[in-house]
């Protein structure tokens, strides 16, 4: 049964102005629907966000283009894609061994902390037409049962190695959809008019 004008007054606390009220049930709903969408059993994404450390791209396209893309390219490189959906625009590799180049899934090679890594990435929409990607990037130093997963991941920011597959990815998928605005940051030097040739100005004579 729905609530009539004086119903709804007096479900407002003393002293609460109309609109304040009005916007305290709208964050309500809206933090509702947050935890809601974090807890949908059927997202391929999982609940924590990615590190600070990951890397980030603007790019033309869609998320689930962009995911897919992404997808994709990990797949010809012979890493295997364990989590990837065009709905959620996620994709997740299995852990890798960038030592023996062989994959594996869950919980990895155990034996080989040290060479095996994690690539996710995430693509959220932006502005119209343009999707931000984060790639992230994460081994494990160590293993303890007793902590959960994520806490035993640990951002790789060592320069070459495995960062070398990342920074392939992004190149290869700003390659292949384009960044937003390039065009205007490029031009084609051979369409300009060329050049006015100057004259070298003739030394004075001497007297």
């Amino acid at each position: 049964m729905r609530a009539n004008g004086a119903d709804r007054a007096r479900l407002r606390l003393p002293g609460t102005p109309p609109s304040a009220a009005v916007a305290g049930l709208s964050q309500l709903r809206f933090t509702i629907l947050l935890v809601a969408l974090s807890c949908d059993p059927a997202s391929t994404r999982p609940a924590f966000l990615p590190l600070p450390q990951a890397d980030t791209l603007l790019l033309k396209g869609t998320p689930g283009q962009v995911a897919g893309e992404a997808a994709s390219w990990l797949t010809a490189k012979g890493i295997v894609v364990e989590r990837w959906t065009e709905k959620d625009s996620y994709v997740e590799t299995a852990w890798y061994d960038t030592t023996t180049k062989r994959a594996t899934r869950r919980e990895g090679d155990l034996s080989a902390l040290q060479s095996s890594v994690k690539i996710r990435c995430w693509a959220d929409r932006g502005a119209p037409g343009q999707t931000r990607i984060t790639v992230e990037l994460v081994y494990r130093p160590f293993y303890d049962p007793s902590q959960p997963p994520r806490d035993r991941e640990v951002a790789l920011m060592t320069q070459g190695g495995a960062r070398t597959i990342v920074d392939s990815l992004l190149g290869a998928l700003k390659k292949r959809l384009g960044v937003p605005g390039a065009e205007a940051d490029s031009f084609d030097t051979d369409s300009l008019p060329p050049s006015p040739k100057v004259q070298p100005t003739p030394s004075p004579k001497s007297p």
